[in-house]
């Protein structure tokens, strides 16, 4: 009888088989991730593409950087220039106390009686040049020392200019006529020519208003309210400066002082500086006034001397020891 032998069991390797586990969570672990990769970058793909958030703007207006504020100007009234007119009103001042002044007028029934005042204006003196002299129709004063004022007047038989002077502050007054052709003057009878230290020129136009710095130094006030200088004694003169409502001017210890109305802003005397070559003109001041315009066109006078300007316009004199800005 044939013996059957029994091939025994062989056991599994308990190692090998825990390997086996291994690499088979790790093959599903790498699969799931790699699966979850593409599902995240289809989606990816498919989500709109969102731009971030901005505030809405307020306005529709592109934003732009500040600017200071600008205070709009206040608007005023034109006010109409007035016609230029020859000032019946002189006045000097040697200072800011003593002061000479006269009114004028057609020759020959304006006789010459200057004043002077030597407290600042608080009284005046008044004196009578044409009685020792015969000459009326004052024509401008100067002065050259407290009780010493030179003047051009017209002679009242053919109403020709005149030189007079008085030492004696107004008590006596004696004609100079060697004195005339060394002086600065406008004749009335021909408002077109100049007369100065070299002679007769003629005037760049219908002069209203004469102001002599030194012998070779002048300016006038045209009747289209412009300003126009010469320094060579009349021999040639500076192009107009157009100074609207412009009524009279005088010489300054920096140039030339002018006095004009209807300003904007003024409601009263506009008190402006004018360059010794009428180059430019700068307003320094105003003397407020209730006046009518009217009243003091060919009423007004003014003088500047030792830092004091002097007005006398109307009924009022006033002085002002900064240009205007403030008055006494």
């Amino acid at each position: 009888m044939t013996r059957l032998t029994r091939n025994p069991m062989k056991r599994p390797d308990p190692n090998r088989t825990a390997r086996r586990h291994r690499l088979l969570i790790a093959g599903l672990v790498a699969f799931l991730l790699f699966d979850a990769g593409l599902v995240a970058i289809a989606l990816n793909e498919n989500r709109p593409t969102m731009s971030p958030m901005v505030e809405p703007a307020e306005t529709s207006m592109p934003s732009v950087s500040p600017t200071p504020s600008v205070e709009p100007t206040p608007s005023v009234e034109p006010v109409e220039t007035p016609p230029a007119v020859v000032p019946t009103r002189i006045l000097t001042a040697l200072n800011g106390e003593l002061a000479w002044r006269a009114t004028t007028g057609a020759c020959p029934d304006t006789e010459a009686r200057p004043e002077i005042t030597t407290d600042a204006g608080a009284t005046w003196t008044a004196t009578n040049a044409t009685r020792p002299t015969g000459v009326v129709a004052l024509q401008s004063i100067s002065i050259t020392g407290s009780e010493v004022a030179s003047m051009i007047g017209l002679t009242r038989e053919d109403c020709s200019p005149a030189y007079i002077r008085t030492y004696v502050a107004g008590d006596n007054y004696e004609e100079y006529p060697p004195e005339l052709p060394s002086a600065w003057f406008v004749n009335p009878a021909n408002r077109a020519t100049v007369h100065s230290p070299e002679g007769d020129f003629v005037a760049p136009c219908t002069v209203i208003a004469l102001a002599a710095r030194d012998d070779n130094s002048a300016a006038v006030l045209c009747d289209d309210h412009t300003v126009r200088t010469t320094t060579n004694a009349a021999e040639a003169w500076s192009e107009g400066l157009a100074v609207p409502g412009a009524i009279n001017l005088a010489r300054s210890s920096s140039g030339y002082v002018l006095a004009a109305v209807g300003a904007p802003g003024c409601a009263g005397v506009q008190v402006a500086a004018v360059s010794p070559d009428a180059a430019a003109v700068t307003p320094t001041g105003c003397l407020p006034t209730s006046a009518a315009i009217e009243t003091i066109t060919g009423n007004l006078a003014l003088s500047e001397a030792g830092g004091t300007l002097w007005i006398w316009a109307g009924d009022e004199l006033r002085r002002s020891g900064d240009g205007g800005v403030t008055w006494l």
